[in-house]
């Protein structure tokens, strides 16, 4: 019987290979709806495992590929196409990309590019909640926006005059 890691992998596996033709395929309505059926019911049984497991068994490059699925099957909506447990699932998905974002530093590859070269170490810019940066993206000059992340500090070190 196969453990539950090879169990995640295999999942995985047919995830991305349905994930790389839905990507590459925009024709045929009918074929993708289907196709993306098969990949949610893929994806339901890797979010049903603990996180704990999923970060223990994956490697990087299958926790890197888990998170552009989950981002894919979110930003489509597609656990709305099943009618049970819409939420539930739904909501580990967000759960689960959150968790690997932060805990390994992950952003789905969809809206991270990481094909630029900053020029120099020194914004040309920057304001309250941003600094900008001069780069470049396959040889033209682009500007890169780094944004400050605030977070309010607890109540035992603010002091009251």
């Amino acid at each position: 019987m196969p453990s539950s890691g090879q169990i995640i992998t295999q999942e995985l596996q047919l995830a991305s290979t349905i994930f790389t033709q839905l990507q590459s395929d925009t024709s045929n309505f009918e074929g993708r709806k289907q196709q993306e059926a098969q990949l949610v019911a893929h994806v339901k049984r890797i979010i049903e495992e603990p996180i704990e497991q999923l970060r223990e068994q994956l490697s990087y490059d299958y926790l890197r590929l888990l998170v552009d699925i989950l981002h894919y099957a979110c930003d489509k909506s597609l656990f709305a196409l099943q009618e049970s447990t819409v939420n539930w699932h739904r909501l580990r998905a967000h759960h689960i990309l959150y968790d690997l974002a932060i805990s390994h530093h992950r952003l789905p590859s969809s809206i991270a590019v990481d094909s630029i070269q900053r020029k120099g170490k020194d914004p040309i810019g920057s304001g309250g909640s941003s600094s900008i940066y001069m780069g470049y993206l396959c040889g033209k000059p682009v500007a890169l926006k780094r944004i400050r992340i605030f977070s309010p500090q607890p109540i035992s070190k603010v002091t009251v005059r």
